[in-house]
């Protein structure tokens, strides 16, 4: 996790923590300890979604590899992490734009929600 200080208004010099729970989608049980465990260790959770093309060989299917992004937002949902980042496409080709989504979970400190449905649930938006 990384301590990071809070901008802006409330207490502006109290400082938090981040954990950052990265995988490649299709959760189990596993990964949610690790979402579980970031939730205790640190103030703020961010889980990654990402299929990493650089992590398959030639002769391994990477299209072929399970995405179940919507059954992930599910697993996810009761640990109301603090956001969910979804980069589709990091290593783009020169001249691509690189393409990636975030969803965010529960309310904000402001008070809004963090779209979804209801408290904890999760929205995605992409962005370009």
């Amino acid at each position: 996790s990384r301590q990071v200080k809070r901008e802006g208004g409330g207490s502006g010099s109290a400082w938090n923590t981040v954990a950052f729970v990265p995988t490649m989608g299709s959760l189990h049980a596993g990964h949610l300890s690790l979402v579980a465990e970031a939730k205790k260790r640190a103030t703020h959770v961010v889980v990654s979604i990402y299929v990493n093309p650089s992590q398959f060989a030639p002769h391994e299917d990477f299209s072929e590899y399970p995405r179940h992004f919507d059954s992930d937002l599910r697993k996810l949902a009761p640990y109301q992490v603090d956001a969910i980042f979804v980069p589709k496409n990091l290593y783009a080709r020169r001249g691509e734009a690189p393409a990636a989504a975030l969803a965010a979970t529960g309310p904000r400190e402001d008070g809004g929600g963090g779209g979804g449905e209801g408290e904890g649930g999760a929205m995605a938006a992409a962005a370009r």
